[in-house]
């Protein structure tokens, strides 16, 4: 099972800093430096905001997993995640305040424009970002890891529902109240905003695209073929064109190797077996509380040896793609 220790993280998109070169980074006036990683859709959405602007930034890149450097935490983003971006020695975090920092920073005007001039419709705009958050992508990720026949079906149940709750939101702009969706009429296509492309695209399709791939791949699912969806569908295909996606997007196979320790993650005897193998602390400790447990059982220490090989099961997942959602936001 490929990890990020075992995956190529950086592609030709950015550069590797060493640590000594840090603060020179963070202290150069008049220039935007993004920190990010191509597997991450957090990143993505960050990556894709600048690309549509315009801005010229230095792209660093900042390996996720176990091995995410030290002086990220410490230096860069006191919260460790990815993205971030600096615009001279001003800290931005989190994807969605970075694009609209970006938005706000280098004007409406500059490149392709994020977010809209009416007030309602920019609180569309940040409504369908708040539903796909916290309503349409829990349940991807639930199939994603479902490991068993009836948690599959109970997550595509939900998947259902949702993605159609989602067309009506870029259909109708009302999220499903039956008599104020009855008397709506449907907005021109193919994007939230009818013919303007906003950043709700840029905050939905890559968390859809990463999961479509990797849902069909590893499920037989395919969220935005699962149902009728001709505006979500739409609105896909178009995004493929664009040339700032097609500047920042993956191909499948890469998408396929990243989201494996999701789909099919590690059985407790494996982490044992690759801890041993690394001769690593836990391994060592936990034998070492096998051992002493064995000879004085009283002090009951067989719940502090399973809580060492649990730690381990989290340093284990750690290394795939569950450490690079958690590592972006």
């Amino acid at each position: 099972m490929p990890g990020l220790d075992v995956l190529d993280q950086m592609g030709e998109e950015g550069q590797r800093i060493e640590p000594s070169q840090v603060d020179a980074v963070l202290h150069r006036p008049h220039q935007v430096t993004f920190f990010g990683n191509r597997l991450c859709p957090y990143a993505h959405i960050a990556w894709w905001s600048l690309l549509e602007k315009n801005v010229a930034f230095d792209y660093v890149h900042v390996d996720l997993g176990q091995q995410k450097p030290e002086w990220y935490k410490e230096k860069v983003n006191p919260y460790g995640t990815v993205p971030s971006l600096y615009d001279g020695d001003k800290a931005v975090f989190e994807s969605v305040i970075i694009a609209e920092y970006v938005e706000e920073t280098f004007g409406a005007e500059k490149g392709t424009r994020l977010m809209p001039a009416d007030p309602v419709d920019r609180a569309v705009v940040r409504l369908v970002i708040a539903h796909f958050r916290e309503r349409t992508l829990p349940p991807l990720y639930k199939l994603l890891k479902a490991q068993t026949p009836a948690e599959a079906n109970v997550a595509k149940e939900l998947i259902l529902v949702e993605m159609l709750a989602l067309e009506v939101l870029y259909n109708k702009h009302h999220p499903l109240h039956p008599a104020a969706v009855a008397s709506s009429t449907p907005s021109p296509g193919p994007f939230l905003l009818g013919a303007h492309f906003s950043l709700a695209e840029v905050v939905i399709f890559p968390f859809l695209d990463r999961l479509s791939v990797a849902l069909q791949h590893y499920r037989g699912f395919h969220p935005l073929r699962s149902t009728h969806l001709p505006r979500l569908q739409a609105a896909y295909e178009v995004v493929q064109e664009r040339a700032a996606w097609k500047a920042s997007t993956q191909p499948p196979a890469f998408y396929i190797a990243v989201y494996e320790a999701y789909a099919c993650p590690p059985s407790p005897a494996a982490v044992r077996e690759e801890e041993k193998r690394r001769g690593g602390w836990l391994w060592r400790a936990a034998s070492l509380v096998g051992a002493v447990n064995a000879a004085v059982p009283l002090l009951g220490l067989v719940s502090f040896a399973s809580l060492l090989v649990g730690v381990g099961v989290g340093r284990y997942q750690g290394w795939g793609p569950h450490s690079a959602r958690t590592g972006g936001r």
